[in-house]
């Protein structure tokens, strides 16, 4: 997928010229755009990833298709921007050849990895427990052997030139052993066939042994996703031990040692709701004020409703509308406090993990997922690390053999190429399968959208920005 690279964009300036040959086989491209702005508007187009400030005669052109008033400077960049392209340009096939890319592109090999389903906080909303965690279950040496083994098959088969071990649970630092066992593994086996390995992993932060901190250094782990829900008194009331203790100092305390001892970057996540929303400003002060900022990146995620944790969202689950309002709010919030965020992190990842026949999520038993919102359900994996690598391979190629852009439901949305017919989780949450369509367009307008114009600082100036987001 090509990047813009940064431009200028003027309204009609110098003399006029004759555009006729210019604009006549032109056509706005069917994946633009536009958020209304002061004096004209915020472009986007979804498969090129370009955006643009544009004035409001520009605007007007593109909407009244009057290519012909705008002057040679203007269709330039616009050309360039990919927002005009040929009449007869097949934008539907290029966006289908770049998803048969990103879907088959097995150079980059990414594994989730779920060391054990057993977690030692007791988390209000946590929607896990209620299938995974009914039967605690350890990956077991043997399984993680193997699980190596199926990595390295997969690598020499499909050209991988890379491997990435996301550590997961349950809570993974229960078992620090297969961190560290895993590790050594999958650098000892792939290095003399040129390989290269990249660790990370998803934690609650409650856990840091010397011998984690040991492997996380060794390892140069590249970021661990941590997770606080507020200050201390929110926080605890959320995220607590079994025991009813809480968890935001040791947390707290285990992110600064983090900091200060390796290169590691921190991804601190807030999951947001009604209980916890209005406090988060005080979250994010209190790493202001102790002048905990380097190296860490904020995100929020919103608790969503599942069949598992109705009984605390059925108190504090936010309106869909006002869920999207709180989460452009937050991620502004954060920027004024001079902390870093990535709000616009959807136009960077393009499609989940699902659609990507290189990434994959491995079970305590060996089960294998395209999904992780999918682990603990039998009936949607793909495979075991015991089974045949043909046989499950074959399964992978079934389950993300869906073409959205055939869907009725799809095709013809400009958002396509971001989603790529949204998320498998969440259809099978709300439909009881993973091929009925989850729309995010809401979500991608009221949120992606708004915080492009706003960040962009939309009306302010005539310049015309086309960045990688």
């Amino acid at each position: 997928m090509n990047i813009q690279p940064d431009c200028m964009a003027k309204g009609r300036l110098g003399e006029e010229i004759d555009n006729q040959k210019r604009w006549r086989n032109l056509k706005l491209s069917r994946f633009c755009q536009f958020v209304d702005s002061n004096g004209g508007a915020v472009g986007l187009n979804t498969l090129h990833r370009s955006v643009a400030k544009l004035d409001d005669e520009i605007v007007q052109s593109l909407k009244e298709k009057t290519l012909n008033s705008l002057p040679y400077e203007d269709i330039k960049l616009l050309k360039k921007a990919k927002f005009l392209v040929p009449k007869d340009i097949d934008e539907v096939g290029l966006f289908r050849d770049w998803a048969y890319r990103v879907k088959n592109d097995t150079s980059s090999i990414r594994a989730t990895i779920a060391l054990t389903s057993r977690c030692n906080l007791d988390c209000s909303y946590c929607f896990e427990k209620g299938y995974m965690r009914q039967t605690p279950l350890d990956m077991s040496k043997e399984t993680a052997d193997n699980i190596v083994s199926w990595l390295k098959t997969f690598a020499s088969k499909h050209d991988g030139q890379e491997i990435s071990a996301y550590y997961y649970g349950g809570e993974p630092t229960l078992r620090v052993d297969l961190i560290e066992y895993i590790s050594e593994e999958l650098e000892a086996r792939l290095k003399p066939l040129g390989i290269d390995n990249s660790f990370y992993m998803y934690t609650n932060g409650t856990i840091l042994t010397d011998d984690l901190l040991r492997t996380i250094k060794n390892r140069k782990f590249q970021h661990l996703q941590v997770t606080l829900d507020g200050p201390r008194r929110i926080h605890n009331r959320r995220r607590g031990f079994k025991t009813g203790k809480g968890s935001f100092q040791i947390i707290l305390s285990n992110i600064r040692r983090i900091l200060s001892e390796t290169y590691t970057k921190i991804l601190l996540l807030v999951n947001f709701d009604q209980e916890n929303l209005e406090s988060i400003s005080e979250l994010l002060d209190i790493f202001v004020q102790e002048g905990v900022v380097n190296n860490i990146e904020f995100a929020f995620n919103p608790v969503f409703q599942t069949q598992f944790n109705t009984n605390h969202c059925d108190h504090f689950s936010l309106p869909e509308f006002e869920m999207y309002q709180a989460w452009k709010r937050l991620y502004k919030l954060t920027l004024q406090k001079g902390l870093s965020c990535k709000p616009l992190k959807i136009f960077q990842k393009g499609p989940c993990s699902f659609c990507r026949k290189s990434h994959l999520i491995f079970a305590p038993n060996g089960d294998i997922y395209k999904c992780i919102g999918f682990l603990g359900k039998p009936e949607l994996k793909v495979g075991n690390v015991k089974d045949s690598f043909s046989k499950t391979f074959d399964k992978i190629e079934e389950q993300i053999a869906l073409e959205p852009w055939n869907n009725p439901k799809c095709k013809n949305c400009a958002f396509l190429p971001l989603c790529l017919g949204g998320c498998r989780f969440h259809s099978y949450v709300e439909y009881g399968n993973i091929t009925d369509v989850f729309c995010h367009k809401n979500l991608i307008e009221n949120v992606e959208l708004k915080l492009i114009e706003e960040l962009s600082g939309a009306g302010d100036s005539d310049t015309c920005s086309l960045n990688s987001l």
